[in-house]
């Protein structure tokens, strides 16, 4: 049968002049029907079921819905039969199995009559009839029909079997019910208009709860329990531990040794006071002070051997002990194979006290011996009433029967405490080398448990299909609840945006389409409402599949705000951009007012959880940087920002609104990080503002400078540490980062995270070793938004004098070994050797801006002393870098150290030469030329220090080799210097000055000589390539040793 409406399928069709339902009265239901009447009825009730049960057999389902008595006799049906009445309600509840065949195809259009149209029969039967299995085949058959687009317009928002769906849905346990009633409710808001009017439905928070509670009782029965051990290794000590500390001579061994002559009383002493140990050394100053200290005080009586003397007899009393000599940047003189000889604390508990513990008995075997002892002091004392002079006891004069028992309180039980028999014998250590004992056992990291275990639910099988309608419905008021949140605004009479920015708008975008009514924007508000209020249930909801359990996490995010009214950044940026200086001034000054109070306002007042805060301050953030970049004066700012001049203190001045809000900010330790982040961005931001001609009469400057609160500071760099990390990790923007685009497999060199930007503009590569520059297209977007956080770290590093020992807090040993991340100092070295190495490469205005950035944080560092220091440093740490991972003491100036990390000292010597070319072929363009002679002149200084020294830390004859090679390939920039400094040279009133001046003269005529040794040398042998010239510098280095008319002269370290 062929879609057809209810007029075209009632052509020609008559009704049958033999209604038997007109002869059925309610007598007949009290009384007994006459026989002929009740056989009928019982032949119609077996036709109609024969006719319910042949349609379950699809052939001759088709032929029941194509014939053209089928659809008159079910709507006659259910138009004039009584569903409520008992004789009739059996012929009902067939009619609408039948009508299940037909339901499909059937079309309803607005002028069907409504003696024709099935559907009010239907949704009557819905709603009212109390016959469960009449109720399910209504909402069904209403279900089929309506899923038909071109019935849509039949389906309205008090629709009586929407309200029979909600009554229904709370009988969980009625499964084919429930499923009746989610299939209706699922096409009844499968309509937009009908989702936002089921928006405004009072009933409607209840059935999102029910929806939610319904995915939770079918998972029930479809996860398996899952049990986990996760238990690490465990350290463990025993319990009881005995304490030892080293022997000293008792007075009754003294007395025995001083009248022995020597060397008998050196050996019998070594014997009392030291044991043989293969695996231990002491100092032979440690060995001859002990010895020294014991027998000086009876030297007169009894002479002292010679230091020498004592050591050489180590080997008397201990054949397998040797002194010996370790050799080191500090020679160490030793004895290995001896250590002290150690007693045991066991009993110290029966030691006596007594005296201030200034006793001189020896330890006792238990605590009777101990007091019978004890009791010896107390008939020594002759008053009535005495103090207590154990150990440090302050009780009170008392008397000597009080005193007799107040003396067994110090005394320790014989026995130890008795253990809980679920106390182990041992003791869990926090670490495999963690101290045990300590002096202070309360102060012991808290080890972790022996025995981990976690419980949890996985869902074994994908959800019921009661379960995925049940989804569906809630997904579908979800984005119902959320629709406007991804319009963007528009500017136009009737549309919230920017005024005279309009647009252009598509065709189907007229005007009004978009609008969305106050009840729209009230159905929205009491979806995100209920969503709120179901986020607990629905935080507890688990499916295997992940697109299905992505949108579950989708709407838990949303539920935790109530919102996802994110701030449109790129829109705001872009429109904030192409607005002109005069526009902020002029049309859109009253509008920027507005957006700017209206969110400090909610910034300063609104609560943590509220996400209005974070996209205040998001949208302040936005505003203050484009608003700011267009040059304005600083009367200028304060009235786009402020309205005015005399609006201006009270929203920027110290301990007003705006001020005020950066100071809670940083201030509170609730804050979440991302606030930190913003409120320190603003703060540098404004700092910033006209820094060069009125940096006195900038109050964030002052505030910088002279602010002491360091856990202020140390806020700004745990947010600063975070956010520079994800610049370099990615843990921000996936795929954005700089890991996730450089590969940093290789090692080329130590200095090229800042060599290469010098190296980068040289003009002389055609012999250079090494190809290079990565794609710039891979780093067009780099370095990412989070970098900028550089800035306040840079404004306080450089105002701040306390900024820089709390970087140097992150630094120290017990920090970074409890850190999780690198600290904040290691974390600026690794992002700024990316941003310099990135910077060689792109050479975009952006990037060269974070690298002058970074460059400027770096000459900060080395211009602390303490934060210097500090990196000079050995530490246990590695300290990743672009393309390299160097040990953190790579400042330090020990030329005689011999252990050296890897470097890669050709890069360096790329670098220094790369500096010199950069100074010597830019002079001309540079703004100023201050301390340029300084800098040529201390290079110059270093690399003739460096080839003096070469043999000292060189690693081997091939960086040698290279390091000659670098410089006779450089040898025209080196040769520049001369006429460089002649030009920047100024006479000097000053001696010091000028003998270095010709220090540094001298140095550079030294390197130039060998340059010129070895430039002749490569030019006799015909050498045309790099390898070949680096094979005749070896050769001559080899063969005579380096070149140097002043070798070895001692030079100033620059």
């Amino acid at each position: 049968m062929s879609e057809m409406t209810m007029n075209d399928s009632l052509t020609g069709y008559s009704i049958g002049q033999n209604e038997g339902y007109k002869f059925s009265t309610d007598a007949q239901s009290l009384f007994s029907p006459p026989p002929d009447l009740s056989r009928k009825r019982r032949y119609a009730l077996e036709s109609l079921f024969v006719l319910r049960n042949t349609a379950l057999f699809e052939p001759n389902a088709v032929e029941l819905a194509s014939h053209s008595h089928t659809l008159p006799l079910i709507l006659k049906a259910l138009h004039t039969l009584q569903y409520d009445r008992d004789e009739d309600s059996e012929f009902v509840f067939h009619i609408i199995d039948l009508y299940h065949v037909v339901a499909a195809k059937i079309i309803v259009s607005p002028t069907t009559p409504a003696a024709w149209n099935p559907l009010q029969p239907l949704q009557q039967i819905a709603l009212h009839s109390t016959n469960r299995s009449m109720i399910i085949a209504a909402l069904t058959a209403l279900m089929v029909t309506l899923s038909s687009p071109v019935n849509a317009h039949n389906i309205t928002a008090n629709s009586a079997a929407l309200g029979a769906s909600v009554r229904y849905l709370p009988l969980l346990v009625d499964k084919p019910l429930i499923d009746a009633c989610l299939n209706y409710l699922y096409v009844h808001i499968s309509h937009m208009s009908m989702a936002k009017a089921f928006l405004l439905h009072p009933e409607m928070p209840a059935v999102l709860k029910l929806l939610v509670s319904l995915l939770l009782d079918e998972q029930h029965t479809l996860e398996e329990k899952v049990v986990m051990d996760i238990s690490g290794t465990i350290h463990t000590v025993p319990s009881t531990t005995v304490l030892t500390r080293d022997h000293e001579l008792t007075k009754e061994e003294l007395d025995g040794l001083l009248p022995k002559p020597e060397p008998q009383r050196c050996y019998d002493w070594m014997k009392t006071m030291f044991i043989a140990k293969p695996d231990s050394e002491l100092t032979q100053v440690d060995f001859w002070n002990l010895y020294k200290d014991v027998f000086s005080p009876y030297q007169e009586q009894y002479p002292l051997l010679v230091a020498s003397d004592v050591i050489k007899n180590v080997n008397s009393v201990f054949p397998e002990a040797q002194a010996m000599v370790l050799q080191g940047p500090v020679q160490r003189f030793i004895v290995r194979g001896v250590d002290r000889r150690k007693d045991s604390l066991a009993n110290e508990r029966f030691k006596c006290q007594w005296d201030r513990s200034q006793c001189s008995a020896l330890i006792f075997s238990g605590p009777g011996e101990l007091y019978e002892h004890l009791l010896e002091h107390l008939t020594k004392i002759e008053a009535s009433e005495s103090l207590c002079l154990w150990s440090t006891c302050p009780r009170p004069a008392m008397t000597k029967p009080n005193l007799r028992s107040h003396i067994l309180t110090h005394l320790s039980s014989p026995h130890p405490a008795s253990k809980h028999p679920s106390q182990s014998d041992t003791i869990t250590l926090p670490s495999e080398n963690s101290p045990y004992p300590i002096e202070n056992p309360t102060a012991r990291s808290p080890p972790p448990p022996r025995s981990t275990v976690i419980t949890f639910e996985r869902p074994l099988v994908d959800p019921p299909s009661t379960a995925l309608t049940a989804l569906l419905c809630i997904r579908i008021l979800f984005r119902t609840s959320f629709a406007s949140t991804d319009v963007a605004p528009r500017a136009d009479a009737d549309h919230f945006g920017f005024p005279g920015i309009v647009e252009d708008q598509d065709d189907q975008d007229m005007e009004g389409n978009n609008e969305i009514g106050e009840s729209e924007k009230e159905g929205e508000r009491r979806g995100r409402k209920a969503f709120v209020g179901v986020r607990r249930l629905m935080e507890g909801v688990r499916i295997r599949d992940e697109v299905l359990m992505g949108w579950i996490t989708e709407m838990v995010d949303a539920g935790i705000s109530g919102t996802l009214l994110d701030v449109k950044d790129d829109y705001l940026r872009g429109e904030l951009n192409r607005i002109t200086k005069d526009a902020c001034l002029g049309k859109l000054k009253l509008l920027l007012n507005v957006l700017f109070r209206e969110c400090l306002a909610h910034a300063r007042n609104s609560s943590y959880e509220d996400v209005r805060k974070a996209h205040a301050l998001e949208t302040l953030s936005i505003v203050l940087r484009y608003i700011l970049t267009k040059n304005f004066t600083g009367w200028e700012a304060m009235e786009v920002l402020a309205g005015g001049v005399g609006h201006a203190d009270e929203v920027f001045m110290p301990f007003k609104a705006f001020t005020a809000l950066i100071n809670d900010i940083l201030a509170d330790e609730q804050a979440p990080a991302q606030f930190t982040f913003e409120a320190a961005l603003l703060l540098a931001v404004l700092a910033n503002f006209h820094k060069s001609d009125a940096a006195k009469l900038n109050p964030y400057l002052k505030c910088i400078k002279e602010t002491r609160d360091e856990d202020l500071m140390r806020k700004i760099c745990w947010a600063a540490n975070f956010a520079l990390t994800a610049a370099i990790n990615g843990f921000i923007m996936v795929g954005r980062a700089y890991q996730t685009i450089s590969d940093d497999s290789v090692k080329p060199a130590f200095t090229m995270t800042l060599g290469s930007m010098f190296a980068a503009l040289r003009p002389d590569r055609a012999l250079s070793m090494t190809l290079s520059d990565p794609p710039r297209e891979l780093f067009k977007d780099q370095p990412i938004e989070a970098t900028v956080i550089l800035l306040p770290i840079f404004e306080f590093l450089r105002a701040n004098p306390i900024f820089a020992s709390i970087l140097l807090e992150y630094i120290s040993p017990e920090n970074v070994a409890s850190e999780r991340i690198s600290p904040p100092p290691f974390t600026i070295l690794t992002l700024t050797s990316y941003l310099l190495t990135h910077a060689s490469s792109t050479f975009s205005p952006r990037s060269l801006s974070y690298a002058n950035l970074a460059l400027n944080i770096l000459l900060a560092f080395v211009e602390n002393k303490d934060v210097l220091a500090a990196f000079c440093e050995p530490a246990e740490v590695i300290i990743p870098r672009c393309r390299q991972k160097l040990h953190p003491n790579m400042l330090s100036s020990d030329l005689v150290s011999p252990k050296w990390p890897d470097y890669q000292w050709k890069e360096l010597w790329t670098a220094v030469v790369g500096l010199l070319d950069f100074l010597s072929t830019k002079i001309d363009s540079l703004d100023t030329t201050g301390g340029v002679e300084q800098i040529v002149r201390e290079t110059i200084v270093l690399l003739d220090l460096s080839l003096t020294k070469s043999e000292a830390y060189l690693p081997s004859p091939g960086a040698l080799h290279e390091f000659i090679y670098e410089l006779v390939r450089s040898s025209a920039i080196l040769k520049n210097q001369a006429s460089l400094l002649k030009v920047l040279t100024v006479p000097q009133p000053d001696p010091r000055q000028t003998t270095w001046i010709k220090k540094s003269t001298d140095a550079l005529a030294s390197i130039l000589e060998i340059v010129d040794f070895y430039e002749r040398r490569v030019n006799e042998a015909g050498a045309r390539t790099a390898k070949a010239a680096m094979s005749v510098v070896a050769k001559e280095i080899e063969v005579d040793g380096l070149h140097a008319v002043k070798a070895l002269r001692e030079l100033e370290i620059p």
